[in-house]
């Protein structure tokens, strides 16, 4: 009897084992994680899509090379997102119209990105930057990006709105560092679904190119966040 209850311990302690490791490669996938983000309400960090990488632009300073990349990412057929401010967007209704007229999709940075506080306080902020984008281009944002404000009070705060929280699956710190770093960071091992933040620098701009190649050499389909999202 004694025996038996030794075999049936180290059965069982065997299937527990299994069980653990089954459910570490199981929640270790892309599309698990982003699936766990949103069922515990967090912003999504990646999306589900096959085959396609997102680029995801954040637009509020330092966009000296922004009309230069529309260009690009015209002449390659390439639309992306481009997630700008409210108060960059009051500023600048031409380089914005002409992100829509190219068909990139547009979101929001909220009002002042550098501004930060609570949830009731953020929830203001994005609603004066969704009109003042509505206003200024005649589209109505469904993604936000929080850049560096508190991730809880921003995911909560863009819920309220009825928004979609995004940040990035890779930070290219287009503003730091030189066009071979980015290009670098771009393509060191991307996976389906990923979404990549750029910003309208000069060296970002200088490494566009070799990353759109880069990465469709690697199989992928450059596109929009929602996209990625699938």
């Amino acid at each position: 009897m004694r025996k038996f209850n030794q075999k049936g311990r180290a059965l069982t302690n065997a299937l527990l084992a299994t069980l653990i490791v089954v459910l570490y490669i199981a929640i270790s996938t892309p599309t698990a994680q982003s699936a766990m983000s949103e069922l515990y309400n967090s912003p999504v960090y990646r999306g589900h899509a096959e085959d396609t990488l997102a680029l995801e632009c954040a637009v509020s300073w330092n966009a000296d090379a922004l009309p230069d990349m529309l260009d690009l990412l015209k002449d390659q057929n390439v639309k992306i997102t481009f997630m700008v401010s409210g108060d960059w967007a009051k500023e600048n209704s031409g380089l914005l119209n002409k992100m829509v007229q190219n068909g990139h999709e547009i979101g929001t940075m909220g009002m002042t990105p550098f501004f930060d506080g609570d949830r009731d306080a953020l929830v203001k902020d994005i609603e004066k930057s969704i009109e003042v984008i509505h206003a200024a281009c005649g589209v109505r944002p469904e993604l936000y990006y929080s850049g560096t404000r508190k991730v809880s009070s921003s995911t909560k705060a863009a819920g309220r709105v009825g928004l979609v929280h995004v940040m990035c699956t890779v930070d290219l710190l287009s503003g730091r560092g030189d066009a071979q770093d980015i290009l670098s960071r771009a393509l060191d091992r991307p996976f389906d679904g990923s979404i990549l933040l750029i910003q309208p620098t000069m060296e970002a701009f200088k490494a566009l190119p070799a990353c759109l190649d880069g990465l469709r050499q690697q199989g992928y389909k450059i596109g929009t966040v929602s996209q990625a999202l699938g």
